[in-house]
């Protein structure tokens, strides 16, 4: 049996009335980076602690280095053209 560690987001958008596909993220859980795979260009991505501390922020990349978190669970907002998604990650 193999397990994927794609994860997409539960949330999905609507732009312009039609539905957009949602962001992936990948591997979750990780202790090194974390990829984002989008069919838009990602302006910024932030990652907050469970306390809504902002972490780590960053514009125009696919992947965040992670490794400077503590073993966790964590909040990622992306924004990319015109939506915002927010996912949970892990950090081990």
């Amino acid at each position: 049996m193999v397990k994927s560690n794609l994860v997409n987001s539960n949330s999905s958008s609507f732009v312009g009335g039609t539905q957009t596909n949602t962001f992936s993220f990948y591997p979750n859980p990780t202790s090194e980076t974390l990829n984002i795979i989008s069919e838009e260009n990602i302006n910024e991505i932030i990652i907050y602690s469970i306390t809504g501390q902002e972490l780590i922020k960053t514009n125009n990349v696919n992947v965040v280095d992670v490794s400077s978190l503590a073993a966790g669970t964590y909040t990622i907002t992306v924004k990319a053209d015109n939506r915002v998604e927010r996912q949970t990650i892990i950090v081990y």
